[in-house]
């Protein structure tokens, strides 16, 4: 009997330490529920917004590299590049909008769907935004946001990334699209080795200057190559292996002052074959995401705090009101 008492205890102990685990369990799960409510539809925004910029600056990337415009193409280059980041910030912005609709959304007709966090439903928004965005091109009131997202999308782009080149793809024989850190040139003499090792941590870091790769032997790659700055390759020889007198001979013809930038193996050996045939390469890269990225949440947070916070928002933008194109 005892023996049984014993048991009985035993068992009960167990049943009310997992009573007390599973009640403990189940709030925490309510708390994470919750949570998940809260902050849902912003990672949802988010997302929504970062996609369609990433995605849209790569088309546009792709067609540049398409039409065989660079970084380094005068004025077209330039042009390009403001017209794909402001396109991809509007889009972003578009986006943004569209989602923070989607709760009080109408369900398009001739769109058979279920409601709520069903298969269905996750037919139906795809659907709904796309419905929405279409008609929504036509409201003066989107286009004017259009033309704010593109704006204010460009510059921050600018801005945080120095100029909008990592827009567009590399010319191999001109500083890439995501040139960034380089070391003075001693003419055309090739990297010594300490230059070779800071080269190397700058490959580590920032990628070749052309493709982005952080593979392999690093490159001191010279900018601009020894056959554009001296005219030739044996020109680019004299100077290597002249006297003073060939070095002023050089400054008096105004060669230009060269520069390393970290490069790839696979990036070279392109340089050297477009140098020695005098033929245009452009090589695609997949930098600056993160810079995107930053650039889609800033206008995505715009549009947020424009439905969310008006009376904030009004009052930032009457402060900006004295620069026009900051005026959000």
């Amino acid at each position: 009997m005892r023996d049984d008492r014993v048991e009985r205890k035993a068992a009960a102990s167990v049943l009310e330490s997992v009573s007390r685990s599973s009640a403990s369990m189940a709030s925490e799960v309510g708390e994470a529920v919750k949570d998940l409510q809260r902050f849902a539809p912003g990672v949802t925004i988010a997302a929504a917004s970062s996609s369609a910029f990433v995605i849209t600056a790569r088309v546009a990337r792709s067609a540049a590299y398409a039409a065989g415009v660079s970084c380094a193409t005068p004025v077209l280059g330039t042009l390009w590049g403001i017209a794909s980041v402001g396109g991809a910030s509007a889009l972003a912005g578009q986006t943004a909008r569209v989602v923070m609709e989607w709760p009080s959304g109408d369900l398009p007709k001739n769109i058979q769907a279920w409601r709520g966090m069903t298969v269905g439903g996750l037919v139906r928004r795809p659907l709904e935004t796309l419905h929405r965005t279409m008609h929504n091109f036509d409201n003066a009131t989107t286009r004017t946001e259009l033309v704010k997202d593109a704006i204010f999308g460009s510059l921050v782009y600018a801005v945080l990334g120095r100029g909008v080149q990592t827009a567009l793809p590399s010319d191999i024989s001109y500083p890439g699209a995501l040139a960034n850190k380089s070391l003075s040139a001693n003419g055309a003499h090739y990297a010594s080795d300490a230059q070779r090792k800071t080269l190397a941590a700058f490959l580590k870091k920032d990628g070749c200057h052309h493709c982005g790769s952080r593979l392999g032997k690093v490159v001191g790659d010279h900018m601009p190559p020894n056959k554009m700055a001296f005219g030739s390759g044996a020109a680019a020889q004299a100077a290597r292996e002249g006297t003073w007198k060939t070095r002023v001979w050089n400054l008096i013809r105004m060669v230009p002052k060269q520069r390393f930038y970290p490069q790839c193996r696979p990036c070279s050996d392109k340089q050297s074959t477009a140098v020695r045939m005098g033929s245009k390469i452009l090589v695609q890269h997949g930098g600056a995401q993160r810079l995107g990225i930053l650039v889609a949440l800033l206008v995505a947070a715009r549009h947020y705090a424009k439905k969310h916070h008006p009376n904030e928002y009004a009052a930032v933008a009457k402060k900006l009101e004295k620069f026009p194109l900051l005026i959000t």
